[in-house]
């Protein structure tokens, strides 16, 4: 309560020495953003065009004018009891806190806002087949790529999965060891692929490690798909020549096979700009591949926050491996995490989506 009444008195003290101008245009906004908040519908009714017709831009006009500036002050600087209790404060009452907040008396490194309680969904169950071939198949190909023997790759997973799970579980509890439960997968893909980035420095020798991974992985799902229905495996063929039309549904179908699988808990293609002429002129395209609540998400929230420009993902480079089958080589993906809920605490923020922005291009890779 102290320090709003300072920053109250500060605000007060800001408008009485700043130019006319200035403290005239501060002050309609602060009455404006607080006349929207307050629960008086008389109030409420005054738009900010009427505010400026009757002259309230001067604050002095305001204060002359007797009730008028009492009844404004009240609006400014004295919170309604049901208007408090129904509000939620917005991204930039949040923002304009901790700026006097930090003018007063200091903000600590981390900021003053602690973070909502957020609620964890129940981990979903991946096919334990599916899950233990991805992960061995990992470490298979980190210890070729890297030329470490599987033993001496195994004991550095190990360590680091060891160093890096008790925060995994502080985040959301998972049995150890269980790799279909999907945070455990999540938790222990992480620190597969950090061992990776710490094991294979060199950048030609991470291309091949990563299109090998997506190769390998493609044909367990090829191979999947073959033994429940032989016509949804799909097709490879050029799509240079023969359009993309093909080599699209074949994305959707292998998305549908690693949700069937708990990979991903859903999917979205979009390639609306497809036009065949245009393609067929030399044209690229942009497809957005929209994954919903993959099973690597909160490893690759972790790789982004450390800042990490190397961290392999499975459905990415699958999606790669399969378009350079059909022809398309030169076939690049960005990832990007979306949190598709509105919180105005930054700290808050929690992703749930995954949107690859894959660019489909003609000609010899690059």
């Amino acid at each position: 309560m102290q320090s709003r009444g300072r920053v109250r008195v500060l605000l007060l003290v800001m408008l009485f020495t700043m130019p006319d101008a200035i403290s005239a245009y501060v002050f309609n906004r602060l009455q404006y953003h607080k006349l929207m908040m307050t629960s008086d519908d008389s109030l409420r009714s005054l738009s900010r065009k009427t505010m400026l017709a009757n002259g309230l831009s001067s604050r002095r006009t305001v204060i002359d004018s007797g009730a008028t500036a009492g009844k404004l002050a009240a609006a400014l600087f004295l919170t309604h009891p049901s208007a408090a209790q129904a509000r939620i404060k917005g991204a930039a009452e949040i923002d304009a806190e901790a700026y006097f907040q930090d003018l007063l008396k200091g903000n600590p490194l981390t900021g003053g806002i602690e973070q909502s309680a957020i609620e964890i969904r129940p981990a979903r169950v991946l096919d334990k087949e599916f899950a233990t071939f991805l992960d061995k198949t990992t470490l298979k190909l980190l210890s070729e790529t890297s030329g470490v023997s599987m033993e001496g790759v195994e004991r550095e997973v190990a360590a680091f999965r060891q160093a890096v799970e008790p925060g995994f579980q502080r985040r959301a509890p998972f049995p150890t060891g269980d790799l279909s439960n999907e945070r455990c997968f999540d938790c222990y893909s992480y620190a597969d692929f950090r061992v990776a980035a710490k094991l294979i420095p060199n950048l030609r020798a991470r291309a091949t490690f990563v299109r090998q991974l997506g190769e390998t992985v493609l044909g367990k799902i090829f191979e999947g798909q073959r033994a429940i229905d032989a016509k949804a495996v799909p097709r490879t063929y050029d799509a240079q020549k023969d359009g993309l039309e093909e080599a699209l549904t074949g994305l959707s179908r292998i998305l549908a096979y690693m949700k069937l699988k708990g990979f991903l808990k859903d999917f979205r293609v979009n390639a609306d700009d497809y036009d065949r002429a245009s393609w067929d002129e030399g044209f690229s395209l942009e497809v957005l591949v929209t994954v919903i609540e993959p099973a690597t998400l909160g490893g690759n929230v972790q790789f982004t926050g450390e800042g990490f420009l190397f961290h392999p993902d499975y459905v990415a480079e699958t999606l790669l491996a399969y378009l350079a089958l059909c022809g398309v080589r030169n076939a690049k993906a960005l990832q990007y995490l979306l949190d598709t809920e509105y919180r105005p605490n930054p700290k808050d923020y929690n992703p749930t989506e995954v949107l690859y922005q894959i660019s489909l291009g003609k000609g010899s890779e690059n």
